[in-house]
């Protein structure tokens, strides 16, 4: 599996794996928007910035997101929160934008896909999205701009565990951006980039291929709520609790008129 951290750390990932359904595969439509606003990252959010961290535009077929090179991705690791996480989307950093001879940027063709990474470096998509034609806000070729996607569906994740966001464009004919890179991979501890296998591409291709490099990004997530019990739950489990000290109480009863 494709991670920097140690096993220790992640412990925790048999015991609560599969706590959720999360393993159905869907496909539906994510929204984008491109602008330079850099992502708020709140509460449960996953994060690398370029704050504090080296960026470079790194090796074309690394970080190239277009019609005929690799799908890429980067890995993440969600937190301990026990009831899991909720992911909306996510957000890439663009180092430049590719355009056509036209002077256009189609960007009709994207496709967002979360999922999981197995020890063979296997990529199984949970959800599966591809991006409409429409799109909000204008790339600026050279410019660093953030490029946010938004799940059509949400997906339910798992604490303390590894996950991967893969984009790619299925398309021929049809050119994408240069996702901006850290120049080491140890600025980001929970995860790691990666690039899919060589061509033919517009399509995803296993197995990943580990890059020694973390992707500038953000994954937005929220925590979910712990359960509550509902009233009635808690009726149940009293008379439960009577029942069992009334049968005691009786077989105490008979033993005594013995």
């Amino acid at each position: 599996m494709i991670r920097k951290c140690s096993l220790g750390k992640f412990a925790l990932v048999l015991s609560t794996c599969m706590i959720f359904d999360s393993a159905s595969h869907f496909a539906g439509a994510a929204t984008m928007v491109i602008n330079t606003t850099t992502p708020t990252v709140n509460g449960a959010d996953i994060a690398l910035l370029p704050s504090g961290t080296t960026t470079t535009e790194g090796v074309f077929s690394d970080n190239l997101v277009f019609h005929d090179v690799a799908f890429h991705g980067q890995t993440f690791t969600t937190g301990a929160n026990a009831t899991g996480y909720t992911m909306s989307g996510m957000s890439a950093l663009h180092f430049q934008q590719i355009i056509n001879g036209g002077g256009n940027w189609n960007i009709g063709n994207f496709q967002l896909a979360v999922g999981t990474i197995d020890g063979s470096n296997v990529f199984t998509p949970l959800v599966t999205e591809n991006i409409p034609d429409a799109s909000t806000g204008t790339v600026t070729q050279n410019t660093n701009q953030w490029i946010h996607l938004t799940l059509g569906s949400t997906l339910n994740l798992n604490p303390n565990t590894e996950y991967a966001f893969v984009l790619g464009i299925t398309t021929i004919n049809h050119f994408g951006f240069r996702w901006t890179q850290s120049t080491v991979n140890s600025d980001y501890l929970g995860g790691n980039g990666f690039s899919d296998t060589s061509p033919p591409h517009l399509t995803l291709n296993n197995p990943m291929i580990d890059r020694a490099f973390d992707r500038i990004f953000h994954v937005d997530l929220s925590a979910n709520a712990a359960v509550v019990p509902e009233p009635s739950t808690y009726a149940l489990g009293l008379i439960g609790l009577v029942g069992l000290g009334l049968a005691a109480w009786r077989k105490r009863a008979r033993n005594s008129a013995e």
